[in-house]
């Protein structure tokens, strides 16, 4: 059963029309030249074109005027013949004269300085020698080292042109002239004559049974007359003008003619006789048709077995598809059904007509007693067509009308209606409004169900291996019967399709279909089946399992195939998804399916498939793949928007920010299924998926070298991994070259050891500051100790003297003195502690100068060992104001220091302090008229041994104050410190407009 069906799939293949061949066009709206005069098809998979406009390359997708990249223009402009050979040179004919080699995009022109004629080139040939060979207007030509010689006499070429040449399959290669034919037996040097009368043929072609054939413009396409016995006879003739014919891979003629489109005999062997322009012995195919003229010049099938035809007005391609069309059908197949008929026939009815399908082809059509609603096959092959007033069942051309149920109305119109046959034998019939019911001898019978059964629309019916009859509803409930029994009721809620638009299987396999994908029953509850690209299948309208266990589902994208491995891997694991093949328009499928049963299968092992624009047949035996992995190349580059000439040793400019990669795959069966993925090494990870799209596009690349790799599938999945490549150098700027990035590199190691040198300097500074603040601290603890300690114990020491010298002479006054004296030392202990306590802290006990240096001056004054005490007074002016505490403390010693020598040395007998609070400076004045200081003194700091003034000068030189010190001998001393006011205030100075003055 299965060869046999096999057998009858490959008839049905090799029987196909050129109406059932998917049929492309390009016009010049899509880019391709119009009038083609010659196609060509090199080893890398181009589809060249030779037109009136020039020559143009084409990859499926984008059609491409050819300019040689290198090695000049080409010689004429209209190539009048193109021949390629399986190394990938490209030889290319001109009018009017010359010829040129293309090869890896560099051209060498011959012409006539390279010993061609002046003639039109129309055929170019390559024999198995290795030989070129051009017929042209001028004559015959031969290729000899690098120069063209002409054939003539010394060969026995007896014509004065040569219009087409033909190498066999034998290697005899054979060449017309203006009025007959000769041929060159392989390592033959003389042609010889076979003596026929021709007119001009421009083409000669094989076919499978070896014989020869020729296309004449002015006569008509025929065997050439040798006596051979090869079919078909030598009387054989189709009266059209052609300048192409060609013998496809199944053997079958395509005649390209100059006015009446296509010609095309599926059997050529079996022609006889003259078979005129109009004669059904050949198929044609014109501009009515599709065909975008009826002048066409070339053919060629290519090496995917797709027919390309050059016409006046554009390109056309012939394809065989997995899906094949039906024609003729005598009804609009929107809302029609279908049903398997026996020997492998489909029957589709629409309304009230039925028309069958045989071998592929449709008949007229048969009327049916009734208007078709459903239909069912049951296992005795009988057809029951089931319309609004009864049931006809259909057996051997013959039909027997069944009444419906008695509760149905006399027209039945409320919705949907299915039965199946169970294992019993009891047909089941279900109806919107009507409910369940069961016919047996009796009549019909209905089964106990819930009322509610009555109100399902019912959209499928199915008898499984167990003899079980399976119904589904469009809101989700599926019912199963057992024995005239409800078995088990599948609530909607519980749908694992929603919408169930399908039951079916094979075996004990049982699959439903609905509006949410397709799920398998396992005996107990059903399991999802999810493809591997998404959560689930679309709305599937219909589900049938081949013999070959595969599963096909008629889905909203199109017919879908999952192969039986992908079955069993789902079966065996409830969570694999599986990969699947879908079928859609690319592969002959045109139109939508409907609610109806959309999709059967037929017993010979075809799936028959209808759409709103037709019926197809599939064979799931014979699914034809692409094999082929496509040529993938490298078409363009451009840096910045500017396009790249030479892709050879490619060095980008630098800052280049955008780089556009053009590419392209050369499968020309299905060019809009190709996919790419492409990376560039060191930038992309892993391989990117461009899907369709052919350029690629990068941004921001730095200087260096790169590596672009391309790689594509053909349109069923088949890849090449080798793919393309192109290695390119971004160029670097000045500022990224490596002198530069050397120089920098120097340069840091520069920074960073002037940062170095930097910070020890610091770290030296800082160490030098801090042994500065030592000395200085020990320096204040000096001056402290001079100040306090050492300044009260003088004052001691001249005390005790003096009580020493008062002693003998008057003791009581002695007495006084010495208990003087004591209180003196408590108040140096007191001086004493409070320095240490200076020590640890700055804060003074009062912020206010003047008072505390008036009480100073009233303490020295009133001190009874100073007998010629002078006259003390203090003067303030301006508003006094809070001193920062140490200017406070400084300024406070370096006028006890003052004081202190004014009333103890200096004799004099008046002593005068000034403090000035200026808003610019703090100024402080000490003044006496008493017998001076020594020139000598003043000027080294002091006698040695003593610090007051050298003390006084550093406490004013750490304040940032200046002091002046002016005194001459009998005639007084003068003490002036001032300190700027940012050195001396807590606060700003507030402006004044007059001065004020305070006297204590």
């Amino acid at each position: 059963m299965f060869a046999l069906a096999c057998s009858r799939g490959a008839a049905f293949e090799s029987d196909r029309s050129i109406a059932q061949f998917a049929h492309t066009t390009w016009g010049a709206k899509e880019g391709a030249p119009r009038v083609i005069i010659r196609l060509a098809q090199s080893a890398d998979g181009y589809l060249w074109l030779s037109s009136h406009d020039g020559l143009y390359r084409f990859d499926g997708v984008v059609f491409e005027r050819y300019e040689p990249q290198s090695g000049g223009p080409f010689p004429g402009r209209i190539a009048t013949s193109l021949l390629a050979l399986p190394n990938g040179d490209l030889w290319i004919g001109f009018r009017p004269r010359g010829v040129s080699l293309l090869r890896n995009g560099k051209v060498t022109n011959y012409t006539t300085y390279d010993g061609a004629s002046g003639g039109e080139v129309w055929s170019l040939a390559q024999d198995r020698e290795g030989t070129m060979w051009a017929a042209t207007s001028s004559g015959l030509m031969r290729l000899e080292g690098d120069r063209w010689k002409v054939v003539g006499k010394d060969w026995s070429f007896p014509g004065k042109l040569a219009r087409t040449i033909f190498l066999n399959r034998q290697g005899t290669l054979w060449v017309s002239t203006e009025d007959t034919l000769v041929f060159l037996p392989p390592g033959a040097r003389k042609f010889q004559r076979t003596g026929i009368e021709v007119g001009q043929v421009t083409q000669i072609a094989q076919a499978a049974s070896k014989k020869l054939w020729m296309a004449e413009t002015t006569r008509s396409v025929r065997p050439i007359p040798l006596s051979d016995k090869l079919q078909p006879s030598d009387e054989t003739e189709i009266r059209v003008g052609s300048q192409g014919i060609l013998f496809d891979n199944d053997g079958a003629l395509w005649v390209a003619t100059l006015g009446d489109g296509l010609r095309r005999s599926r059997a050529p062997e079996l022609l006889r006789g003259q078979i005129k322009e109009f004669d059904t012995a050949v198929e044609s195919f014109t501009a009515e048709d599709g065909l975008t003229d009826d002048v066409a010049r070339s053919i060629l099938q290519d090496r995917e077995g797709n027919i390309w035809v050059g016409t006046d007005n554009g390109l056309n391609r012939f394809r065989k598809t997995n899906l094949v069309p039906v024609v003729g059908l005598a009804l609009n197949p929107f809302y029609s059904f279908l049903a398997a008929g026996d020997g492998g026939d489909a029957l589709v009815a629409r309304q009230d007509l039925m028309v069958r399908i045989h071998r592929g082809r449709a008949d007229r059509g048969h009327r049916i007693p009734g208007k078709i609603m459903s239909a069912y096959r049951d296992p005795s092959g009988a057809i029951w067509w089931l319309c609004p007033d009864a049931i006809y069942r259909y057996d051997s051309g013959n039909y027997t009308r069944v009444a419906l149920p008695a509760s149905f109305p006399k027209v039945y119109s409320e919705g949907g209606i299915v039965a199946t046959e169970d294992g019993s034998g009891a047909l089941w019939l279900t109806a919107e409004g009507q409910g369940l019911f069961f016919r047996t001898t009796r009549g019909w019978e209905r089964p106990e169900s819930p009322p509610e059964c009555a109100k399902l629309n019912p959209s499928t019916a199915y008898t499984d291996w167990m003899g079980r009859a399976w119904f589904g509803y469009t809101d989700g409930t599926i019912i199963l019967l057992k024995d005239g029994n409800i078995q088990r009721v599948f609530p909607a809620d519980d749908s694992p399709v929603g919408q169930v638009h399908a039951v079916n299987g094979r075996g004990r396999h049982t699959w439903v279909g609905g509006e949410s994908g397709l799920a398998f029953f396992d005996g107990n509850r059903f399991q999802r089946i999810v493809p591997s690209d998404a959560e689930a299948f679309g709305l599937i309208m219909r589900v049938e399992e081949a013999i070959d266990g595969s599963l096909w589902l008629a889905e909203s994208r199109g017919a879908i195939q999952i192969p039986a491995s992908e079955v069993r891997h789902a079966l065996e694991n409830p969570s694999y998804r599986v990969t699947y093949r879908m079928f859609d328009s690319y592969d002959g499928l045109s139109g939508a399916f409907g609610s109806y049963p959309s999709m059967i299968h037929g017993t010979d092992g075809r799936l028959w498939l209808g759409t709103t624009r037709g019926v197809f047949w599939i064979d799931p035996a014979n699914i034809s793949t692409n094999a082929l992995p496509p040529s993938v190349l490298i078409r363009s580059a451009s840096a910045n928007g500017k396009q790249i000439g030479s892709l050879a040793n490619l060095v980008l400019p630098p800052r280049t920010t955008a780089l556009q990669i053009g590419y392209t795959a050369l499968s020309l069966a299905v060019p809009e299924k190709v996919r790419f993925r492409y990376r560039l090494e060191g930038v992309d990870g892993d391989w990117q998926d461009a899907g369709i799209r052919r350029e690629a596009f990068y941004t921001r690349l730095g200087p260096g070298r790169y590596h672009f790799q391309v790689i594509a599938c053909n349109n069923d999945g088949v890849w090449n991994n080798k793919g393309a490549h192109l290695d390119f150098e971004v160029a670097p700027s000045w500022f990224q070259t490596i002198w530069f990035r050397t120089l920098c590199v120097v340069a840091s190691f520069g920074l960073l050891w002037s940062l170095f040198q930097m910070r020890l300097r610091r770290v030296r500074h800082e160490f030098n500051v801090s042994l500065e603040a030592r000395v200085s601290e020990r320096t204040r603890i000096a001056r402290d100790l001079h100040d306090t300690l050492l300044q009260s114990f003088n004052a001691l020491l001249l005390r005790f003297q003096a009580a020493s010298d008062l002693l003998s002479a008057r003791p009581d006054e002695a007495k006084r003195v010495l208990d003087s004296t004591i209180d003196q030392a408590g108040q140096a202990l007191i001086e004493g502690r409070d320095a240490v306590q200076q020590l640890r802290s700055t804060t003074p006990v009062t912020n206010d100068l003047v008072c505390a240096i008036g009480s100073l001056g009233q303490a020295l004054a009133a001190d009874g060992s100073n007998r010629d005490a002078p006259a003390f007074h203090i003067e303030v002016e301006g508003t006094p104001r809070d001193l920062l505490p140490v200017t406070r403390d400084e300024v406070y010693q370096i006028a006890c220091e003052a004081l202190r020598n004014a009333f103890r040395h200096a004799r004099a007998r008046r002593l005068e302090v000034e403090i000035r609070y200026d808003t610019r400076q703090l100024r402080l004045r000490i003044r006496d008229d008493g017998r001076g200081i020594d020139p000598q003194l003043l000027n080294a700091d002091g006698p040695s041994g003593h610090y007051g003034l050298r003390g006084m000068r550093e406490r004013a030189r750490l304040l940032g104050g200046q002091l002046t010190i002016w005194s001459e001998v009998n005639s007084g001393t003068e003490i002036d410190l001032s300190i700027p006011s940012s050195a001396a205030y807590t606060k700003p100075a507030v402006a004044r407009f007059w001065p004020t003055a305070r006297r204590r």
